[in-house]
């Protein structure tokens, strides 16, 4: 056994983050990770409180590479 955490858990520094509306550039929070190795996994879970979830687009921006749309403009009101 290591002991290293081989499952490490990080969390966003500055929620809760508002959502402003009619705004295409959205809400945005960094999640700063300060490993240097390969990810294998990533879990996202996302508590949010939104009158018309189908206005929202959920989306991962890594460091290096393309965004990752998590959710697009799925349910609608109060869902």
């Amino acid at each position: 056994m290591t002991g290293k955490n081989t499952s490490p858990s990080y969390l966003s520094a500055d929620t809760p983050v508002s959502i402003p509306d009619n705004n295409p550039a959205g809400a945005a929070t960094a999640i700063i990770v300060p490993d240097n190795k390969p990810v294998l996994k990533v879990k996202v879970t996302l508590n949010l409180t939104h009158t018309f979830d189908g206005d929202l687009v959920l989306t991962l921006i890594p460091p290096v590479g393309a965004p990752i749309t998590l959710s697009n403009k799925r349910g609608s009101s109060g869902h």
